[in-house]
C-alpha cells in the first residue's frame, strides 16, 4: 500500500514538473565523435547505493585523482563520503533531500548558473531528488540510466536490467566522458 502511494506520489509530482514546463523535453546534444569530445566542465553524480558507489568508485578512479583544478565535479551521497578521498570539486549532500539547497553558495553560483557540457547521472534506480536537479542545470548532455520516468530528464538513457552488469555500463559511461 505505502509503495503504492509512493508511486502514485512520484508521478503526481512529475505530472506537475512536466504541467508547468519545467521538465526538459528538447534538451540541446553534443556532438560525439569516434576521437570522444571537447568538453569543458564534466558533472558526475555517484550512486546512492553503497555498493552501486564502489564500483562507480573503481571504475572512475582515474578521474578522481585528478587535480583540484579539473573540469570534472563530483557529487556523493552523505553516506558515502568516508569511502573514498575526494578532491576539492566534490560536493558532498543528503540524496533524501532537495540537492540545489544543501549546495554553498561558492559551487552553486557555477552550478546552477553555470553550464556543463556533460553530466552523468549514475544512480540505476531512479531518483527523483537527483533526477529534478539534473534537470535545473543547464547542459548539453546528459546521461542517466533508462526507467518509467528517464525520457523526462536524460538524452541518453542506459539500461541496468539485470542482463546488464554495472560496471560494463559504468565503462561505458567513463570512456563516453574522457575529452579528447
Amino acid at each position: 500500500m505505502i509503495l503504492k502511494f509512493n508511486i502514485l506520489k512520484l508521478k503526481f509530482k512529475l505530472l506537475l514538473l512536466r504541467t508547468i514546463g519545467t521538465t526538459n523535453r528538447n534538451i540541446p546534444t553534443l556532438e560525439l565523435n569516434q576521437q570522444g569530445h571537447n568538453s569543458k566542465d564534466i558533472l558526475i553524480i555517484f550512486p546512492h547505493d553503497e555498493e552501486e558507489f564502489r564500483v562507480a568508485v573503481y571504475t572512475f578512479e582515474d578521474l578522481l585523482k585528478k587535480d583540484e583544478n579539473s573540469s570534472y565535479y563530483f557529487i556523493i551521497n552523505t553516506l558515502n563520503q568516508n569511502m573514498h578521498s575526494f578532491h576539492k570539486n566534490t560536493i558532498i549532500v543528503d540524496f533524501d533531500k532537495n540537492i540545489g539547497n544543501q549546495i554553498n553558495a561558492r559551487n552553486k553560483r557555477h552550478i546552477l548558473n553555470g553550464s556543463f557540457d556533460i553530466i552523468v547521472d549514475l544512480n540505476t534506480a531512479f531518483n527523483y531528488n537527483c533526477s529534478k536537479f539534473v534537470n535545473i542545470i543547464s547542459s548539453k548532455l546528459k546521461i542517466g540510466f533508462k526507467s518509467r520516468f528517464s525520457d523526462l530528464f536524460y538524452n541518453i538513457q542506459l539500461d541496468a536490467s539485470s542482463t546488464n552488469i554495472i560496471e560494463n555500463l559504468y565503462k561505458k559511461i567513463y570512456s563516453m566522458v574522457l575529452p579528447i
